[in-house]
């Protein structure tokens, strides 16, 4: 009796399964053209405001929940600190979904991996290769999921952390770009 096969189909759902992950709905933010009325341009800047942060959504006054806040940048500029924290803040994101999204599934792969390769049929009575190899595997696992579980929390907090930078500085950058963008007039008293 071979170990490898059936080990080998739940490697292959077991990824299949973790791959599946929820889709954020994108939404496109803008700025009213340069040339629009001072009305609209304070209409459009209560609208782009930032109202509250609810759990991982940004959520603006006009009602618009973003969920990716690489969505804000159309309306920051790109030197901005809420640029700047947007891009920390994807930084820390891609560390949290590897230790999270890779990190919990290796850890669990490669000590089944490692039983997998000892074929219990050629051990003639003496089963300590077995034991040994599936003590060394639940250490890896156990050792993995730990390492993986304290990197994710750690990121998941600096991902917090950016979230409220930016819930500080957001509208203030808003504003400032607000202002730059129209060459007509400049209105910073009316925001």
């Amino acid at each position: 009796m071979n170990v490898r096969h059936p080990l080998t189909s739940f490697f292959a759902f077991f990824l299949l399964l973790h791959t599946g992950c929820a889709h954020n709905p994108r939404v496109a933010l803008e700025l009213p053209h340069n040339d629009a009325p001072p009305a609209e341009r304070r209409a459009a800047y209560h609208k782009l405001k930032f109202k509250r942060l609810q759990g991982d959504v940004f959520v603006l006054h006009g009602g618009e929940e973003i969920h990716d806040l690489r969505d804000l940048l159309p309306v920051v500029m790109t030197s901005s600190s809420t640029a700047r924290t947007i891009r920390k803040y994807q930084r820390a994101k891609r560390r949290a979904d590897l230790a999270y999204g890779l990190g919990i599934p290796l850890s669990i792969v490669v000590p089944l991996g490692l039983l997998s390769f000892i074929p219990i049929s050629q051990i003639p009575g003496d089963n300590s290769k077995v034991y040994a190899a599936m003590t060394l595997g639940t250490g890896v696992l156990l050792v993995g999921l730990v390492a993986s579980f304290v990197v994710g929390v750690q990121m998941n907090q600096r991902m917090l952390q950016l979230q409220q930078q930016m819930a500080r500085t957001y509208n203030k950058d808003l504003r400032f770009l607000m202002e730059i963008n129209n060459t007509k007039e400049r209105t910073r008293s009316t925001y």
